[in-house]
């Protein structure tokens, strides 16, 4: 019987048995449901070992890592946001952010967006908050696959902000200002986490550029008309972390 089999060789035989063929083993017994329960994984955002499974896609993880925030939000599904994701990345880039081990960096962002979509911006303080916690102690450079890793996660933000431009003047400002701060964020940390002087002048063009659009942005929060678009205790927030992010 199965159930006599090697663990070890139990736990190779689970990454060739199809993902969507989970919920039914589960209901074998009460040792399959511990096995094939995938809880375990996803509260803790290792989508880089969910990645592996056989016939665990990009998608799947998306709308995986979309069913957690859905719950701990308490929002409806949303079914543009994922599908644009999918659209606007390709599977190379998206492929190399599930599997890095910086993989919680795209629950932040689809946080972010669908925090944005509902205006919840006592939310997005708080996400802001996670991140840059999570930036200084869990998001630690040490090489080169690092570095290309947070990177590649950054081409992917830039790739994602292009979605916004079709969006009105106004929706699309506070899209590009929350996602652009996410950036800004991961920018630093990089900027930080270099070590030679020779290596931070690989981000010289970058930095420049940063610099510029923190200063329009808080020129744009500060205008009086794009002022009520955001909440005043927001507005400040904002300003005040964009002050922390210049390089």
């Amino acid at each position: 019987m199965i159930l006599d089999i090697n663990y070890d060789l139990f736990e190779y035989l689970i990454l060739h048995i199809d993902i969507n063929e989970y919920n039914k083993l589960k209901k074998v017994c009460r040792i399959f449901n511990n096995v094939f329960d995938l809880g375990y994984l996803i509260d803790n955002s290792l989508y880089n070992k969910l990645i592996h499974i056989k016939g665990c896609t990009e998608k799947n993880i998306l709308n995986i890592i979309e069913r957690t925030i859905l719950s701990e939000y308490n929002f409806r599904k949303n079914n543009n946001i994922i599908k644009k994701l999918l659209k606007y990345s390709n599977s190379t880039i998206l492929n190399v952010c599930i599997c890095s081990h910086f993989n919680i960096v795209i629950k932040y962002l689809i946080e972010i967006i669908y925090n944005t979509s509902y205006k919840k911006y006592k939310n997005l303080i708080n996400i802001f908050d996670k991140i840059n916690y999570c930036i200084n102690t869990n998001i630690i450079l040490t090489d080169d696959k690092d570095y290309y890793e947070i990177s590649t996660f950054i081409k992917f933000c830039f790739n994602i902000i292009s979605i916004y431009d079709n969006y009105s003047n106004n929706t699309s400002i506070i899209y590009k200002l929350n996602i652009g701060i996410y950036i800004f964020m991961l920018i630093k940390k990089i900027n930080n986490s270099l070590e030679f002087d020779e290596n931070k002048s690989k981000l010289n063009e970058i930095i420049i550029l940063q610099n510029q659009k923190i200063n329009e942005y808080k020129d744009l929060l500060s205008d009086q008309y794009y002022y009520k678009l955001i909440p005043n205790y927001y507005s400040n927030y904002i300003i005040n972390l964009l002050n922390n992010l210049y390089i």
